[in-house]
């Protein structure tokens, strides 16, 4: 009994030590693949595209739970045009974290303007917004979306909530202008432009439409 009862002990104490070696590595390469990581995207920030793939690759090896890393890789490859790389990772890091509205964002520009898949585009802004009430952002590519399947009551109530959220956004103000104006409501879209100048006083748009009013 006493040597059935000291293996045990044995053993259990061989489990001890090899889960805290094994829980010791992880951390271990957790911890590089984070320092990595914020080297990686000082590197983007500072236009070295070629040391950031290198790094967020790294980094991802290290800790392929990175969600950031996923994403920020996504970044490069769309900077260098590679449209299926970019398209690729920016799933990957949906996949791992799913409740971030900024993946969803930039994989709905990625389709909209790389990609030309539209309806995919408005279903990642949708749920950019839907995660994130004060994303303007979304709201501004809703409207876009919205004015581009031509339901233009739709276009004007995000342009709105765009402004709302963002009052500085002249962009949609001067979309809402033109909406404005195709629908005969000068005086709505007057005030709009007035919004614009006041916001940019040497705004090229807003001067020319008040030197032709």
């Amino acid at each position: 009994m006493k040597d059935n009862a000291s293996v045990k002990k044995y053993v259990a104490l061989g489990l001890s030590v090899i889960i805290i070696a094994v829980a010791s590595y992880i951390s271990y390469r957790y911890v590089n693949a984070s320092n990595i990581y914020a080297k990686a995207t000082h590197e983007l920030e500072e236009g070295n595209l070629s040391d950031a793939e290198e790094g967020l690759e790294k980094a991802i090896r290290l800790n392929p739970w990175h969600a950031d890393a996923h994403y920020e890789l996504a970044t490069v490859f769309k900077k260098t045009n590679k449209k299926k790389d970019a398209l690729k990772y920016m799933s990957r890091a949906i996949a791992l974290n799913a409740n971030n509205p900024d993946y969803h964002l930039g994989i709905g520009f990625l389709y909209f303007n790389d990609i030309g898949d539209k309806v995919k585009a408005k279903k990642h802004f949708e749920q950019a917004f839907i995660l994130d009430k004060t994303n303007y952002s979304a709201c501004y590519m809703l409207a876009v979306v919205s004015e581009g399947e031509r339901d233009f009551g739709k276009a004007m109530y995000f342009y709105k909530k765009a402004i709302n959220l963002d009052p500085g956004l002249t962009m949609a103000y001067k979309q809402l202008a033109a909406l404005y104006n195709a629908k005969g409501m000068e005086e709505q879209a007057k005030a709009c432009w007035n919004n614009v100048i006041e916001i940019d006083p040497d705004d090229k748009d807003a001067l020319a439409y008040f030197d032709n009013d």
